[in-house]
């Protein structure tokens, strides 16, 4: 009589359906419905990234049970909250509370959202507007900032190289600013980082700041780019920072000239 169990083992299916999944979301919806232990298996993986805004199809938050709110707590990672939603923005965060990578497209002060961001114990990568927290350089002993590894500033306030450098953790610091003394003063600040990324729009990417500073060109970890989309340093995928370290992978392997900071997306 035919076995009614699957031809592999669990552990084996687990792995193969994974791997596919993660070839598109049209495989990955397809997948969801073969058995019920595939959509056990693959359901964190639609969740795992969560995009809150009007341009997007976000799950409602406000009117979830307390199972499923449950459901997106242990499995969403990366939140992005953009400038508009229709719901309080700091309803993603208070939610989703172990995420590692979150994007804030707005910048408004809300000390809510400062109070909500600060119970965050999880994050590697955040990229925001410092304002919208009235971010302080003391801010950067709290426990949400413990192992924060990588940072996007959208706009850098007072206060902001003293903040950096007194991170424990941070490596990767990108900023949208061509304020030569502000660039100096963070390399200068803080020895720990291993890539500063000066961000430019990549309409005009190199139109503004076609070259380095003179006074920046004896440090190698300065990588001017453009950046494609505004959330991207937060998400998985080829993204500037992916850009940066290549383009410091070539310099240091002779590819590229010691004298070159500008990476064009196009050709890294």
């Amino acid at each position: 009589m035919p076995s009614s169990s699957p031809a592999l083992p669990p552990e084996l299916e687990l792995v193969i359906f994974r791997t596919a999944a993660k070839a598109s979301l049209h495989t990955l919806y397809t997948l969801l419905f073969v058995a019920r232990r595939t959509r056990l298996w693959l359901e964190p993986l639609l969740y795992a990234t969560l995009r809150f805004g009007p341009e997007y199809k976000s799950p409602d938050l406000t009117t979830m049970d307390t199972s499923r709110q449950a459901f997106l707590a242990d499995t969403v990672r990366h939140v992005i909250v953009s400038g508009y939603i229709n719901i309080p923005p700091v309803e993603p965060l208070r939610i989703c509370s172990n995420i590692t990578h979150l994007a804030l497209g707005f910048s408004t002060q809300d000390p809510v959202v400062r109070e909500a961001l600060l119970l965050l114990r999880h994050l590697r990568c955040l990229a925001f507007d410092p304002r919208v927290c009235q971010l302080m350089p003391s801010d950067a002993a709290l426990p949400v900032f413990a192992g924060i590894t990588r940072l996007e500033l959208f706009y850098v306030v007072p206060g902001a190289t003293d903040f950096c450098a007194a991170l424990p953790r941070l490596t990767h610091l990108a900023l949208n600013t061509l304020d030569e003394g502000v660039i100096i003063k963070i390399l200068a600040a803080c020895p720990q980082l291993l890539l500063l990324v000066i961000l430019q729009d990549e309409e005009n990417p190199m139109g503004v700041l076609p070259r380095a500073p003179e006074a920046l060109t004896h440090d190698q970890r300065l990588v001017i780019t453009a950046y494609v989309d505004w959330d991207e340093g937060a998400l998985n995928r080829w993204n500037y920072w992916a850009v940066a370290e290549e383009f410091l992978a070539q310099k240091r392997s002779g590819a590229i000239p010691q004298t070159q900071f500008v990476a064009d997306r196009d050709e890294t």
